[in-house]
Order: C-alpha cells, then structure tokens, then sequence
C-alpha cells in the first residue's frame, strides 16, 4: 500500500504504450528536502483549454498541442492493473490524461484515497525505492512544498531514458481531496518541455471553499 500509487500508474503509463493508442549513469542516492513556497511561472501560449474537475475541486488548464486520452482507454488500462495486482480502482482513480504525440510525453490526473499528508516521508521513500528497483540507475529527489493553497509531495525521477515528476497535492486546511499529477518525459525532450510541466502546475486552482 505503500508505494502502490506509484506501483500502479508505472504500469499504467507502460499499459497506455503498448495499447497502441497514444504512441507510437552511475546510481545516484536517494535526496530529500523541504523547500519553501515555490511560485511555477505560467507560459499561456503552452496552455489550452480549462478543465474542470468537480472531485478533485480544481480547475487546471490542460497542455497546448497535447490530446486528451480518451476515459474508455484509461479506464481499460486501470483493469488491466487491478487484475495484474489484484486490486481495487478505488485507491487510485485516473480522473484524465494527456498525451503529446511529438513527443512521447503523458500527463495524468489521479484521484488517491490514501496518503498520509502530514508526515509523507515512509510514503515517499517507498515510492522511491520502487522506482529504483524498475531503474538501478536512476537519480531520485523526493522534495516537499508549498505552492498557492497547495502542498505538494514531489518526487522527481531522472534516467539516462526518461523523467517521471510525480507531484501529490492536497490543500492544507481541510486536506481532502488528495490528487497526483505524473509527467512522463522522455529525456530528450524534458528541457522542451519543462515550461510545459511548471505552466499546467501553476495554472491549477481549488475549488475548496475555504480558499
């Protein structure tokens, strides 16, 4: 349960690749630091639309160029991880996706009904080790902040292939809901399209009342 998040969206992302519908260095130690708030500049002209999200209560905008993969296909690709890890979708609910055909690139939007907020240190150490073992060489930072109302769990995965930004947020007063953005990115192009990851993180809004 641990890392079962991280566990099931890896395989996920993997699943969506080979449905065929959206695609065609030494080891470094683990790093972990809190940062202070982190403001993301927003570049409009790498935005789309606005999305709204009634259970996740936000509005983000979605990448510019990138299409949305259909719900029938993330849907699919959630059973398939149930039957495979003998689980249930209720833990982590894929609420949308994108994908950028050029480049290979996916985001994705989860719903997640178990994660300890307050103190996620155990959690995201088990999240890294299972990245780790996926990739013996993989550079892994786990990094926690602050950015608007939210409190972001991050943990940022480097390999000579690709790079996984893995962000849990969740408003700080009351906590609930919890959500995960993943970026996947193909190496070669993450310095492309790190404007692209920062502009959807900043666009995103709560539709908490409190705030």
């Amino acid at each position: 349960m641990r890392y079962l998040t991280a566990r099931r969206l890896h395989i996920v992302i993997s699943l969506l690749f080979t449905l065929g519908t959206i695609g065609c260095a030494q080891r470094e130690e683990e790093k972990s630091s809190n940062l202070g708030p982190v403001v993301f500049n927003v570049v409009d002209s790498l935005l789309a639309k606005t999305v709204t999200d009634s259970v996740l209560m936000i509005s983000y905008r979605s990448p510019s160029g990138w299409k949305e993969i259909p719900s029938r296909i993330l849907d699919s690709a959630m059973k398939t991880v149930d039957i495979r890890l003998n689980t249930a979708s209720d833990i982590t609910k894929l609420r949308s996706g994108y994908f950028d055909k050029s480049s290979g690139s996916i985001l994705l939007f989860s719903r997640i009904d178990s994660f300890d907020v307050s103190d996620s240190s155990i959690t995201m150490r088990n999240m890294a080790e299972y990245y780790r073992k996926t990739d013996s060489t993989a550079s892994i930072q786990a990094n926690v902040f602050l950015t608007g109302p939210f409190k972001v769990h991050q943990l940022l995965v480097t390999s000579k292939s690709r790079v996984i930004i893995k962000m849990v947020l969740n408003v700080a007063d009351p906590a609930p809901p919890i959500f995960d953005m993943t970026f996947y990115i193909p190496m070669a192009f993450y310095t492309q399209k790190v404007k692209t990851v920062e502009s959807v993180v900043g666009s995103i809004h709560t539709h908490n009342h409190s705030h």
